[in-house]
């Protein structure tokens, strides 16, 4: 509520300010003219003060037709959608009614529209962290984003989990962030995913969002609430098993795969609830390049009914 607000009164918050000051100056010069000033007044008929009073109205109102303006011209309430890949958001472009396109950079295009009479804008920014931040953050730079969903495909860290499998994020921790070896001061020490001095490490979804989703219709699959951790490689099954240390360190996640937690950091930055939903590309058998190539279209599908639920309980 302050946010918007802020935004919607900094113009005429500069332009009262300027009101003010002006008719301060022109009650200072009235009183340094003094007599002069009575004199003009007398022969004219015309209070100077009230003068002033008219000047200082005129400028209040048009503060408050500015103020009008912005209000009416302030970011449009959506929802943001993201999928890594073009194959993660391709049910939303078949769903989503009258889609505009807004091409931000060569490697961002958003996608505008309505979803169960809900406003969203969504896109496929492109593999990795720094993608993904940019993304969400240019979302909720241009509009008032009122909940992020990130969807898409992850690798199974678990035994019993099968590809096509829905993992939904009760919390994500980004792996790669790795400061336990950095002793700042005298007994300092961080656990692995842990930012230094703010203790950000956890990144939990929406209660409310999480709710919706825990809700959805989702078929013959499997569906789990657990931990996703997001790091910059793509694991391979052999790499799954050689970091198993680092997965018990980080409390035996379910998943794994590569931006979840930017989004989430850059949520919890800018107080925007958040949720992650991933479907199983490959799990612990077999070769998770094979198997992504064959399954992540079929993965991302499964979870459409999932983002199309949420949005629609919104």
């Amino acid at each position: 509520l302050f946010r918007s607000l802020a935004a919607m009164t900094s113009t005429s918050t500069r332009y009262l300010t300027v009101a003010v000051a002006l008719a301060s100056a022109a009650l200072v010069e009235a009183q340094k003219k003094g007599g002069k000033t009575k004199e003009c007044a007398a022969s004219d008929g015309i209070s100077p003060m009230l003068v002033m009073m008219v000047g200082l109205l005129t400028l209040v109102i048009i503060t408050l037709l500015l103020f009008v303006r912005e209000a009416s011209n302030k970011p449009e309430k959506r929802v943001a959608i993201l999928g890594a890949m073009p194959p993660e958001i391709a049910m939303l472009k078949k769903h989503v009614q009258n889609i505009g396109e807004i091409v931000v950079n060569p490697f961002l295009t958003m996608y505008t529209g309505s979803l169960h009479g809900k406003d969203v804008v969504f896109a496929s920014p492109g593999v990795g962290m720094v993608f993904a931040a940019t993304a969400v953050t240019t979302m909720i730079d241009k509009y008032d984003i009122v909940a992020v969903i990130f969807t898409g495909v992850a690798g199974g860290l678990k035994p019993k989990t099968k590809v096509g499998d829905i993992i939904l994020a009760a919390d994500v921790i980004n792996y790669d962030m790795d400061v336990t070896a950095f002793v700042p001061f005298p007994g300092a020490s961080f656990k692995r995913g842990e930012l230094p001095f703010i203790s950000w490490r956890e990144y939990p979804a929406d209660p409310r969002l999480l709710e919706l989703a825990q809700a959805a219709p989702h078929g013959k699959v499997g569906v789990t609430t657990g931990r996703i951790v997001t790091g910059s490689e793509f694991v391979t099954v052999p790499r799954k098993k050689a970091l198993k240390n680092v997965w018990k360190d980080l409390g035996d996640p379910d998943a794994v795969e590569m931006e979840c937690a930017a989004i989430a950091q850059v949520c919890k930055c800018y107080n925007v609830p958040f949720l992650g939903l991933r479907a199983l590309s490959d799990n612990l058998e077999g070769d998770a390049n094979d198997d992504f190539n064959a399954f992540t279209e079929e993965a991302a599908d499964n979870l459409w009914y999932v983002v199309d639920h949420v949005v629609k309980g919104m």
